[in-house]
């Protein structure tokens, strides 16, 4: 601008110098509003990974519960069998007696 010889020179020059400003002002609004949706973007991918890490949490939890349930259904149809092996000898051990009186009734009878 110093350099400028006439009036209409100075004034182009620094209709120049507004221009180029407001371009610069403008790249950096453009610059900050991409950063901003950067870190929006950036929050959006966190909170995602969050509730993928939640539901797998929940997903693990559920196989937990339905393992702990099958293992007490195992144990309560385990404990039922064995009870129903106990009746069951139970059962043949008077079936046998039964008979060992019977037979010693009948040889009784017999003498």
């Amino acid at each position: 601008m110093l350099d400028s010889d006439s009036f209409s020179q100075i004034k182009s020059n620094l209709k120049k110098a507004d221009r180029m400003a407001a371009q610069l002002e403008q790249a950096q609004q453009q610059a900050q509003q991409e950063a901003q949706q950067q870190q929006v973007q950036m929050k959006q991918m966190e909170l995602e990974a969050e509730n993928i890490e939640n539901e797998k949490d929940r997903q693990k939890d559920i196989e937990i519960a339905l393992i702990n349930a099958e293992s007490k259904q195992q144990a309560a149809t385990g404990t039922e069998s064995l009870q129903l092996e106990k009746m069951m000898r139970e059962f043949e051990i008077k079936e046998k007696e039964l008979e060992l009186k019977e037979l010693e009734e009948t040889s009784l009878k017999k003498r």
